[in-house]
């Protein structure tokens, strides 16, 4: 039996399924396309790798990727933030701590040392990095052989390395190669343990790029309190253009915005906004109305702080009234507040 439609023309309902489709599409606030909203996925204003938990549905997934892979890694691989991370054991998207201390050297050598953790972030073990064999002969014909290597108890595979590389060694220099008994020794070795060695560890601070994740951060906290209207304001699409294209330090100069972001330092820019229980494993966010300017304060741990202008016409929002919202990254909760006293 074929279907049909009673009083309804073709045309008719080719309008109607136009409709559904068209209702079904959403504008991504970071590119400004308009796609089907199942090509958007949940956005996470302050990054999850850093405990964020208040998320937006109106980033599509290409942009949510680019921002992952360009803006917010800025922010949540940076040295420092991960050196926090790995102190309050915050996971990042694959479940894993961040270790930045992976590679470092044993103060005053050139002994490379691997720092190991568990996958809780509790300490778990110094790994040598790099084997290091020196062979010498005495005047007397005596050989000494001193070794230096990160072996793992009963691991053979990794001491009969060893054994390889001293061969090789004695080869070179054209002696006896180790005899059975000698490779027993090694192979039986117990190794020996340094009590809490001092190691050094050299950091490369990036002081430029992050901001970029922290201007999307005040970008997405605005849309977030503001609304849709917030996407015709003329400030938030210069932030916009800084996040979606402006990889280069030198086009952010381009643009007509104010902001100063920069290392916390010791004190807050807005200690009126940071309080006891703020303590360095807080996120802090904020948008203000100074003097008809909308200004974002933005907090990151105790490493990073920025005020940034969101809109330089306050009067296009009404029905905004101060806001502030404080994240613990640690057990992903959140307190927001409506600030009532005028700036």
């Amino acid at each position: 039996m074929g279907s049909f439609i009673v009083g309804v023309t073709k045309c008719q309902v080719y309008r109607n399924l136009y409709s559904i489709l068209l209702a079904k599409t959403m504008q991504c606030i970071i590119c400004k396309e308009n796609k089907s909203s199942t090509n958007f996925t949940k956005e996470h204003i302050f990054p999850d790798s850093i405990g964020g938990n208040i998320t937006l549905n109106c980033v599509c997934k290409i942009c949510n990727d680019l921002l992952g892979s360009s803006v917010d890694s800025k922010l949540t691989n940076h040295e420092l933030v991960q050196l926090i991370r790995l102190d309050l054991k915050i996971p990042g998207k694959s479940g894993k701590i961040p270790n930045p201390l992976s590679e470092a050297y044993i103060a005053g050598t050139q002994e490379k040392i691997r720092y190991v953790f568990d996958n809780f972030g509790n300490p778990k073990e110094l790994q040598q990095v790099s084997s290091k064999v020196d062979i010498e002969l005495e005047d007397d014909g005596a050989l000494n052989i001193h070794i230096k290597a990160y072996t793992k108890p009963g691991d053979e595979a990794d001491r009969r390395k060893l054994i390889h590389i001293i061969n090789k060694g004695l080869e070179r220099k054209g002696l006896a190669l180790l005899s059975e008994e000698e490779e027993k020794k090694i192979l039986n070795a117990q190794p020996v343990s340094s009590e809490r060695p001092l190691l050094h560890k050299q950091l490369k601070i990036d002081t430029i790029f992050y901001k970029r994740a922290i201007i999307k951060i005040a970008y997405e906290l605005a849309y977030y309190w503001l609304g849709s209207d917030y996407l015709n304001d003329n400030i938030g699409e210069l932030l916009r253009l800084i996040i979606y294209q402006d990889f280069h330090k030198e086009r952010w100069q381009n643009r007509s915005i104010d902001f100063n972001i920069d290392f916390y330092g010791e004190e807050s820019w807005f200690p009126y906004l940071y309080s006891d229980n703020y303590k360095n494993n807080i996120h802090v966010g904020s948008i203000l109305n100074i003097n008809n300017y909308l200004r974002s304060y933005i907090k990151i741990f105790d490493i990073f702080q920025g005020v940034i202008t969101i809109s330089n016409n306050a009067s296009l929002y009404p029905n905004f009234v101060n806001k502030l919202i404080a994240i613990n990254s640690q057990n992903r909760t959140s307190e927001q507040f409506d600030l009532k006293y005028k700036f």
